[in-house]
Protein backbone atom coordinates (compact mmCIF):
# COMPACT_ATOMS: atom_id res chain seq x y z
CA UNK A 1 0.00 0.00 0.00
CA UNK A 2 3.08 2.16 0.77
CA UNK A 3 4.22 1.69 -2.69
CA UNK A 4 1.22 2.75 -4.31
CA UNK A 5 0.49 5.87 -2.17
CA UNK A 6 4.38 6.75 -3.14
CA UNK A 7 3.74 6.11 -6.30
CA UNK A 8 0.71 8.13 -6.89
CA UNK A 9 2.89 10.90 -5.14
CA UNK A 10 5.70 10.70 -7.87
CA UNK A 11 3.06 10.86 -10.52
CA UNK A 12 0.96 13.79 -9.51
CA UNK A 13 4.48 16.28 -9.22
CA UNK A 14 4.96 15.57 -12.83
CA UNK A 15 3.38 18.12 -15.30
CA UNK A 16 1.26 15.32 -17.46
CA UNK A 17 -2.35 14.75 -19.68
CA UNK A 18 -4.07 11.96 -19.67
CA UNK A 19 -6.22 10.18 -22.83
CA UNK A 20 -8.51 7.82 -23.19
CA UNK A 21 -7.56 5.55 -26.03
CA UNK A 22 -10.65 3.48 -27.06
CA UNK A 23 -9.09 1.91 -29.87
CA UNK A 24 -6.82 -0.19 -27.73
CA UNK A 25 -7.42 -3.91 -27.87
CA UNK A 26 -6.65 -7.12 -26.26
CA UNK A 27 -6.36 -10.39 -27.46
CA UNK A 28 -8.00 -13.20 -25.37
CA UNK A 29 -8.05 -16.61 -25.94
CA UNK A 30 -10.74 -18.82 -24.05
CA UNK A 31 -12.09 -22.19 -24.11
CA UNK A 32 -15.68 -23.41 -24.16
CA UNK A 33 -16.38 -26.28 -21.93
CA UNK A 34 -19.39 -28.70 -22.16
CA UNK A 35 -20.98 -29.92 -18.67
CA UNK A 36 -18.52 -32.74 -18.55
CA UNK A 37 -15.72 -29.89 -18.70
CA UNK A 38 -14.44 -31.71 -21.57
CA UNK A 39 -13.16 -28.63 -24.31
CA UNK A 40 -14.75 -28.51 -27.44
CA UNK A 41 -13.99 -25.27 -29.28
CA UNK A 42 -10.87 -23.13 -28.71
CA UNK A 43 -11.41 -19.38 -29.73
CA UNK A 44 -9.70 -15.90 -29.99
CA UNK A 45 -11.29 -12.83 -29.73
CA UNK A 46 -10.37 -9.61 -29.86
CA UNK A 47 -12.30 -7.45 -26.84
CA UNK A 48 -12.07 -3.86 -26.84
CA UNK A 49 -9.74 -2.65 -23.55
CA UNK A 50 -9.52 0.97 -22.67
CA UNK A 51 -6.22 2.34 -21.37
CA UNK A 52 -5.38 6.17 -19.82
CA UNK A 53 -2.42 7.45 -21.91
CA UNK A 54 -0.69 9.43 -19.80
CA UNK A 55 1.67 12.17 -21.84
CA UNK A 56 4.54 14.13 -19.91
CA UNK A 57 4.50 17.92 -21.16
CA UNK A 58 8.20 18.56 -22.82
CA UNK A 59 10.00 21.46 -21.96
CA UNK A 60 10.31 24.52 -23.89
CA UNK A 61 13.61 25.74 -24.03
CA UNK A 62 12.94 28.65 -26.58
CA UNK A 63 10.76 31.51 -26.95
CA UNK A 64 9.46 33.51 -29.70
CA UNK A 65 7.14 36.17 -28.82
CA UNK A 66 4.91 38.02 -31.15
CA UNK A 67 3.01 41.42 -30.34
CA UNK A 68 0.32 43.29 -32.20
CA UNK A 69 -2.96 44.81 -31.14
CA UNK A 70 -4.54 41.28 -31.37
CA UNK A 71 -2.49 40.31 -28.08
CA UNK A 72 0.61 38.17 -27.67
CA UNK A 73 1.61 35.11 -28.52
CA UNK A 74 4.62 33.29 -26.69
CA UNK A 75 6.31 30.23 -29.01
CA UNK A 76 7.92 27.58 -26.71
CA UNK A 77 10.01 25.33 -28.87
CA UNK A 78 12.37 22.41 -27.95
CA UNK A 79 15.65 21.82 -27.95
CA UNK A 80 16.01 20.15 -31.38
CA UNK A 81 13.47 22.80 -32.52
CA UNK A 82 9.63 21.22 -32.46
CA UNK A 83 7.01 24.06 -31.56
CA UNK A 84 5.57 22.50 -28.22
CA UNK A 85 3.32 25.21 -26.89
CA UNK A 86 1.89 28.63 -27.70
CA UNK A 87 0.78 30.73 -24.82
CA UNK A 88 -2.09 33.17 -26.24
CA UNK A 89 -4.25 35.59 -24.38
CA UNK A 90 -6.56 33.49 -22.63
CA UNK A 91 -5.17 30.08 -23.12
CA UNK A 92 -2.71 27.94 -24.90
CA UNK A 93 -2.18 25.66 -27.66
CA UNK A 94 -0.25 22.32 -27.32
CA UNK A 95 1.36 20.18 -29.55
CA UNK A 96 2.37 16.05 -28.71
CA UNK A 97 4.66 14.17 -30.27
CA UNK A 98 5.29 10.58 -30.08
CA UNK A 99 8.92 9.95 -31.25
CA UNK A 100 8.88 13.52 -33.13
CA UNK A 101 5.89 12.92 -34.88
CA UNK A 102 3.13 15.12 -33.85
CA UNK A 103 0.02 13.13 -32.99
CA UNK A 104 -1.94 15.64 -31.26
CA UNK A 105 -2.88 19.11 -31.07
CA UNK A 106 -4.84 20.54 -28.05
CA UNK A 107 -5.67 24.41 -27.06
CA UNK A 108 -8.93 26.07 -28.06
CA UNK A 109 -9.36 23.51 -30.85
CA UNK A 110 -8.85 19.96 -30.88
CA UNK A 111 -6.73 17.54 -33.72
CA UNK A 112 -5.67 14.09 -33.47
CA UNK A 113 -3.77 12.45 -35.80
CA UNK A 114 -3.84 8.49 -35.98
CA UNK A 115 -1.09 6.72 -37.81
CA UNK A 116 -0.72 2.86 -39.43
CA UNK A 117 2.36 1.49 -39.90
CA UNK A 118 3.76 4.73 -39.96
CA UNK A 119 1.58 6.21 -42.53
CA UNK A 120 -1.24 8.92 -41.34
CA UNK A 121 -4.41 6.87 -41.05
CA UNK A 122 -7.10 9.24 -39.94
CA UNK A 123 -7.22 12.95 -38.36
CA UNK A 124 -9.61 13.57 -36.38
CA UNK A 125 -11.14 17.22 -35.47
CA UNK A 126 -13.96 18.22 -32.76
CA UNK A 127 -16.78 17.68 -35.46
CA UNK A 128 -14.93 15.61 -38.53
CA UNK A 129 -13.27 12.38 -39.13
CA UNK A 130 -10.89 12.19 -42.17
CA UNK A 131 -9.63 9.25 -43.38
CA UNK A 132 -6.59 8.43 -45.67
CA UNK A 133 -5.66 6.09 -48.42
CA UNK A 134 -2.98 5.18 -49.55
CA UNK A 135 -1.54 3.59 -53.08
CA UNK A 136 1.43 0.98 -53.45
CA UNK A 137 3.67 3.76 -53.30
CA UNK A 138 2.55 5.36 -49.66
CA UNK A 139 1.30 7.77 -51.87
CA UNK A 140 -2.08 9.80 -50.51
CA UNK A 141 -4.57 8.78 -53.37
CA UNK A 142 -7.48 9.82 -51.44
CA UNK A 143 -8.64 11.64 -48.25
CA UNK A 144 -12.25 12.18 -47.16
CA UNK A 145 -14.09 13.54 -44.58
CA UNK A 146 -14.83 17.23 -45.95
CA UNK A 147 -17.38 18.46 -47.90
CA UNK A 148 -16.04 16.54 -50.81
CA UNK A 149 -13.71 14.10 -51.36
CA UNK A 150 -10.00 14.78 -52.48
CA UNK A 151 -8.40 12.86 -55.11
CA UNK A 152 -5.02 12.76 -56.27
CA UNK A 153 -2.69 10.96 -58.94
CA UNK A 154 0.92 11.25 -59.46
CA UNK A 155 3.12 11.29 -62.67
CA UNK A 156 6.26 8.82 -62.58
CA UNK A 157 8.45 10.87 -60.75
CA UNK A 158 5.84 11.47 -57.65
CA UNK A 159 4.90 14.91 -58.81
CA UNK A 160 1.35 15.31 -57.77
CA UNK A 161 -0.64 15.96 -61.77
CA UNK A 162 -4.08 16.19 -60.77
CA UNK A 163 -6.34 17.28 -57.44
CA UNK A 164 -9.46 16.28 -57.80
CA UNK A 165 -12.37 18.05 -55.14
CA UNK A 166 -15.95 17.04 -55.68
CA UNK A 167 -16.54 18.78 -59.63
CA UNK A 168 -13.70 20.69 -59.60
CA UNK A 169 -10.33 19.35 -61.23
CA UNK A 170 -6.87 20.97 -61.27
CA UNK A 171 -4.08 19.75 -63.61
CA UNK A 172 -0.45 20.79 -62.17
CA UNK A 173 2.56 20.61 -64.86
CA UNK A 174 5.76 20.72 -63.90
CA UNK A 175 9.54 22.10 -65.39
CA UNK A 176 13.11 20.27 -65.92
CA UNK A 177 13.55 20.88 -62.37
CA UNK A 178 10.28 19.23 -61.29
CA UNK A 179 8.83 22.46 -60.06
CA UNK A 180 4.98 23.43 -60.71
CA UNK A 181 5.05 25.90 -63.76
CA UNK A 182 1.36 25.77 -64.60
CA UNK A 183 -2.05 24.89 -63.49
CA UNK A 184 -4.84 24.29 -64.72
CA UNK A 185 -8.56 24.70 -63.29
CA UNK A 186 -11.53 24.25 -64.95
CA UNK A 187 -11.12 26.48 -67.97
CA UNK A 188 -8.22 29.38 -65.98
CA UNK A 189 -4.65 29.06 -66.59
CA UNK A 190 -2.19 29.78 -64.11
CA UNK A 191 1.85 30.15 -65.21
CA UNK A 192 4.01 29.63 -62.11
CA UNK A 193 7.17 31.68 -62.67
CA UNK A 194 10.19 31.33 -60.51
CA UNK A 195 13.59 33.00 -60.54
CA UNK A 196 17.33 31.79 -60.99
CA UNK A 197 17.53 30.50 -57.23
CA UNK A 198 14.39 28.48 -58.02
CA UNK A 199 12.43 30.30 -55.62
CA UNK A 200 8.41 30.65 -57.05
CA UNK A 201 7.77 34.75 -57.53
CA UNK A 202 5.04 35.48 -59.71
CA UNK A 203 1.50 33.14 -59.79
CA UNK A 204 -0.31 35.30 -62.85
CA UNK A 205 -3.72 33.96 -65.12
CA UNK A 206 -3.90 36.93 -67.37
CA UNK A 207 -4.53 40.25 -65.43
CA UNK A 208 -4.30 38.15 -62.39
CA UNK A 209 -1.30 38.45 -60.02
CA UNK A 210 0.50 37.21 -56.86
CA UNK A 211 4.20 38.11 -56.69
CA UNK A 212 6.65 37.18 -54.06
CA UNK A 213 9.73 38.86 -52.80
CA UNK A 214 12.63 37.32 -51.02
CA UNK A 215 15.28 38.23 -48.42
CA UNK A 216 18.54 37.26 -47.56
CA UNK A 217 18.67 33.59 -46.36
CA UNK A 218 15.91 33.19 -49.59
CA UNK A 219 13.17 33.95 -46.61
CA UNK A 220 9.93 35.57 -47.77
CA UNK A 221 9.45 38.91 -47.09
CA UNK A 222 7.03 40.53 -49.15
CA UNK A 223 3.69 39.56 -50.82
CA UNK A 224 1.79 41.89 -53.25
CA UNK A 225 -0.34 41.86 -56.41
CA UNK A 226 -4.17 42.42 -57.32
CA UNK A 227 -4.19 38.37 -56.21
CA UNK A 228 -3.52 39.11 -52.80
CA UNK A 229 -5.18 42.51 -52.46
CA UNK A 230 -2.62 44.97 -50.63
CA UNK A 231 1.10 45.00 -50.28
CA UNK A 232 2.58 42.77 -47.06
CA UNK A 233 6.13 43.56 -46.19
CA UNK A 234 8.40 41.57 -43.43
CA UNK A 235 11.37 43.99 -42.22
CA UNK A 236 14.08 41.75 -41.02
CA UNK A 237 16.74 44.78 -39.61
CA UNK A 238 20.10 43.70 -39.14
CA UNK A 239 21.23 40.48 -40.39
CA UNK A 240 21.36 37.72 -38.32
CA UNK A 241 18.02 39.05 -37.34
CA UNK A 242 16.50 38.54 -33.79
CA UNK A 243 13.21 40.74 -34.49
CA UNK A 244 10.87 41.09 -37.46
CA UNK A 245 8.22 43.30 -37.99
CA UNK A 246 5.26 43.26 -40.64
CA UNK A 247 4.48 46.12 -42.49
CA UNK A 248 1.14 45.73 -43.51
CA UNK A 249 -2.29 47.91 -43.27
CA UNK A 250 -3.95 45.26 -41.62
CA UNK A 251 -1.29 43.63 -39.51
CA UNK A 252 1.16 45.56 -37.03
CA UNK A 253 3.02 42.12 -35.95
CA UNK A 254 6.00 42.38 -34.54
CA UNK A 255 8.31 38.91 -33.76
CA UNK A 256 11.28 38.75 -31.02
CA UNK A 257 13.54 35.73 -30.55
CA UNK A 258 16.93 34.99 -29.09
CA UNK A 259 17.94 32.79 -32.22
CA UNK A 260 17.37 33.72 -35.72
CA UNK A 261 16.53 30.18 -37.06
CA UNK A 262 13.18 29.95 -34.75
CA UNK A 263 12.48 33.74 -35.92
CA UNK A 264 12.45 32.52 -39.49
CA UNK A 265 10.22 29.23 -38.54
CA UNK A 266 7.78 31.56 -36.83
CA UNK A 267 7.19 34.34 -39.34
CA UNK A 268 7.60 31.73 -42.07
CA UNK A 269 4.82 29.88 -40.46
CA UNK A 270 2.70 32.81 -39.66
CA UNK A 271 2.96 34.05 -43.64
CA UNK A 272 2.28 31.26 -44.85
CA UNK A 273 -1.01 30.25 -42.96
CA UNK A 274 -2.02 33.39 -42.95
CA UNK A 275 -1.70 34.75 -45.97
CA UNK A 276 -0.11 32.77 -48.34
CA UNK A 277 -2.51 29.91 -48.72
CA UNK A 278 -6.59 29.89 -48.91
CA UNK A 279 -7.01 27.09 -46.43
CA UNK A 280 -11.01 25.49 -46.91
CA UNK A 281 -12.88 22.82 -46.52
CA UNK A 282 -11.71 21.03 -49.55
CA UNK A 283 -8.30 21.17 -47.95
CA UNK A 284 -6.24 21.67 -51.35
CA UNK A 285 -5.71 24.67 -53.14
CA UNK A 286 -3.47 25.38 -56.00
CA UNK A 287 -1.33 28.56 -55.02
CA UNK A 288 -0.71 27.37 -51.43
CA UNK A 289 -0.20 23.64 -52.55
CA UNK A 290 2.96 25.10 -55.30
CA UNK A 291 4.19 27.50 -52.55
CA UNK A 292 4.40 24.85 -50.20
CA UNK A 293 6.10 21.90 -51.90
CA UNK A 294 8.56 24.74 -53.33
CA UNK A 295 9.17 26.85 -50.07
CA UNK A 296 8.59 24.15 -47.24
CA UNK A 297 10.22 20.99 -49.74
CA UNK A 298 7.20 18.98 -48.12
CA UNK A 299 5.56 16.23 -49.83
CA UNK A 300 1.70 16.19 -50.80
CA UNK A 301 1.49 13.96 -47.34
CA UNK A 302 2.50 16.65 -45.08
CA UNK A 303 1.18 19.55 -47.47
CA UNK A 304 -2.34 17.95 -46.13
CA UNK A 305 -0.60 17.61 -42.30
CA UNK A 306 0.79 20.93 -42.31
CA UNK A 307 -3.01 22.34 -42.42
CA UNK A 308 -3.81 21.72 -38.96
CA UNK A 309 -0.85 22.27 -38.14
CA UNK A 310 -1.35 25.93 -38.97
CA UNK A 311 -3.66 26.23 -36.49
CA UNK A 312 -1.30 27.68 -33.30
CA UNK A 313 -0.14 30.49 -35.87
CA UNK A 314 -3.43 31.88 -37.39
CA UNK A 315 -4.58 35.25 -36.44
Amino acid sequence: MKRIILFLLLLSACQSVEFMDDTAQENVSYKVYKKTNEPIIEKNEIVPEKKTIVREAELATKIVTQKSSQGRKDFGFSEDGRLLRVDIEDGSWDLWYENGTLVEITGPKRVEFRYVEGLLSEIKTADKTFSLTYDSFDRLVELKGGSEPLRADFDGFNNLRVAHTGTITSHLRYNEKNNVNRITKGSVDMNVVYDDKDRVRNFNADSLKFILGYWRDDKLISLSGNLFGGGLTVSYGIHPPREAQIIFTEDDSSFKATETELLYTVVDNYLYCNYVRNFGDLLFENIGYAFYVNYFGGTFNEYIIHQFACLPYEK
